[in-house]
């Protein structure tokens, strides 16, 4: 059996204590999936949308494969913790949310933002060049579809590398104080305190998560969930357990289109290759399963 690994990083998160939603109503989505793929594609928006990982999680596996999840969790989660694991996980923790930590962090950065402002002209060019590069040349591994999307985005692309100043000390303060503001609303402060949470109430705190992950984007002018509102999904084809669709998404007004093949399992759609990441469970080696739940929380500066 493969290896399930399951690390959940906290170092760009925020947790607040949204209602997740029931298991119920996903499996009500699920039945109205089961016939029209499309419905599944846009509710998985709209989680997303509503930080509710909890059901993203949930409606991303099939009901089999997610219990198998919670039951190898929980027995992960008995693991004694060492003194070693405490003392790394609070040394990522307090590296984010510890008093002062974000003027820390400012410290260590800005000379390196300085020497990058320094070079952002040249480096915006070269991103421009590539994309134009993407476009245009018949060795590039985009699609024809894919080549078209970013035709069309291609301008609205180049005014955001142009006017974002990416090596902006005040944008890296403000993203900064939003990923640290939402790890201590984790109220996790110790890997005692992570362990002690079984899978379902770690997945609803992880709502904050991708909260404060999305406002530390916006900072920098992208905002996912207005991509994520802008979702349409047209269904081109169904073959018995297989269906073809296309999704479109607006990004800076410039609507991205690609194609999908999906899989049906169990009365629900999934992505061909998103079945890669979760084969697990498989009858041949059930003793081998393992699940890390250790949090890893590092930020890293590189030069």
């Amino acid at each position: 059996m493969k290896r399930l690994a399951l690390s959940i990083a906290l170092a760009s998160s925020s947790v607040l204590m949204l209602p997740s939603t029931s298991q119920a109503m996903v499996a009500a989505v699920a039945a109205q999936a089961a016939t029209d793929p499309a419905v599944q594609v846009l509710q998985m928006a709209e989680y997303f949308r509503r930080n509710d990982v909890q059901a993203l999680v949930s409606a991303g596996l099939p009901p089999d494969k997610y219990q198998l999840l919670l039951s190898e969790y929980e027995e992960q989660r008995q693991r004694p913790i060492s003194e070693a694991e405490r003392a790394e996980f609070q040394e990522g923790m307090d590296r984010l949310t510890a008093d002062g930590a974000v003027d820390r962090l400012m410290e260590e950065i800005t000379p390196k933002l300085e020497e990058g402002s320094a070079q952002a002209a040249g480096m915006t060019l070269m991103a421009i060049g590539a994309l134009n590069m993407a476009v245009t040349s018949p060795e590039s591994d985009l699609t024809d579809a894919q080549r078209e999307s970013l035709r069309m985005a291609l301008p609205a692309i180049e005014h955001w590398l142009s006017v974002t100043d990416f090596f902006s000390a005040d944008l890296a303060r403000s993203a900064l104080t939003a990923l640290a503001d939402g790890v201590r609303a984790t109220r996790i402060d110790s890997l005692d305190a992570l362990r002690g949470l079984p899978l379902d109430q770690l997945l609803q705190r992880a709502g904050g998560v991708l909260a404060a992950a999305k406002e530390a984007a916006v900072v920098y002018g992208v905002d996912l969930d207005a991509i994520a509102s802008s979702l349409q999904v047209e269904v081109l084809e169904i073959d018995g357990d297989h269906a073809r669709v296309r999704t479109t998404i607006e990004v800076f007004d410039a609507p991205i289109a690609a194609e999908h093949e999906l899989v049906r399992i169990e009365g629900r759609w999934y992505g061909e290759q998103a079945k890669a990441t979760w084969e697990f469970g498989d009858d041949a080696a059930d003793a081998d399963a393992k699940v890390d739940v250790d949090v890893d929380v590092e930020v890293e500066v590189k030069s």
